[in-house]
């Protein structure tokens, strides 16, 4: 049976552009149509969380539906496609790979007869140019996302259309409430990636990252979640500051 490692895409590989391009280009865009210039991408997002909030997680990354229907609530005829949006910006310097080393790091891994599979929150349409433009596309055998899996992280059902191509064996992301814990929920080690540990966290071994890095996974969950009480769910199996480091666990 073939071993897959499933990953996060944002803040886990890549940098993509909502927040410093798109969302901003959306903002100014609908704010000129409307003449208004109260901060209307700050709705579009609260229509994000309510979203959210119902379990309607599908909905809730669909930035094109989102903006129609905020369209309509304004009873304007107007048309913006974030899916162009963001095609316009998916290439370097606005989209950008989190680590020079990640493209050789997966390549070692696929070397080593892992399936590598994206697992992702964001549609197709917003995260294969992005994928596409910085080279990380051809390394993946498969791309999991919201309208094709029916629903979001950390909704393990996720998962079902990676199980019928073989046994994960890890899953790779940087949010806890998203990836660890629904990793943990499934069985799968989970393993937490921090692009920005400090350097007494990186010096020591795998085993004793757990019990140093406690303060910033309290953190990190609180700051996803507003909840400051974590539970076992929240532990990740690994702790990693880099793709590169992933070549240590998967031998």
């Amino acid at each position: 049976m073939t071993n897959i490692i499933t990953f996060d895409l944002d803040g886990t590989l890549m940098q993509n552009p909502f927040v410093k391009f798109v969302f901003p280009a959306i903002e100014k865009e609908l704010q000129d149509v409307l003449n208004d210039q109260r901060p209307i991408i700050s709705e579009i997002v609260a229509m994000h969380n309510d979203y959210m909030k119902q379990g309607e997680t599908t909905k809730a990354y669909d930035w094109d539906l989102i903006v129609t229907e905020f369209l309509i609530k304004s009873n304007c005829v107007h048309t913006l496609s974030v899916e162009q949006l963001v095609k316009k910006h998916a290439a370097p310097p606005d989209s950008y790979l989190l680590e020079a080393g990640s493209i050789s790091a997966l390549m070692t891994l696929r070397k080593k007869g892992y399936r590598l599979v994206a697992l992702t929150n964001g549609f197709y349409k917003y995260q294969f140019p992005v994928m596409e433009r910085l080279g990380l596309a051809p390394l993946f055998d498969q791309i999991v996302t919201p309208e094709e899996a029916g629903c979001a992280k950390p909704d393990p059902q996720i998962l079902q259309a990676v199980y019928a191509h073989g046994t994960v064996v890890g899953h790779v992301g940087d949010r806890i409430d998203h990836d660890v814990v629904m990793a943990n929920q499934e069985e799968i080690p989970s393993i937490w990636i921090r692009h920005t540990f400090p350097e007494w966290i990186k010096r020591a071994t795998m085993s004793e990252r757990i019990q140093l890095a406690q303060p910033l996974i309290k953190e990190k969950y609180e700051k996803e979640t507003g909840t400051q009480t974590i539970s076992e769910e929240c532990q990740p199996n690994y702790i990693v500051s880099s793709i590169e480091e992933l070549n240590r666990i998967f031998t």
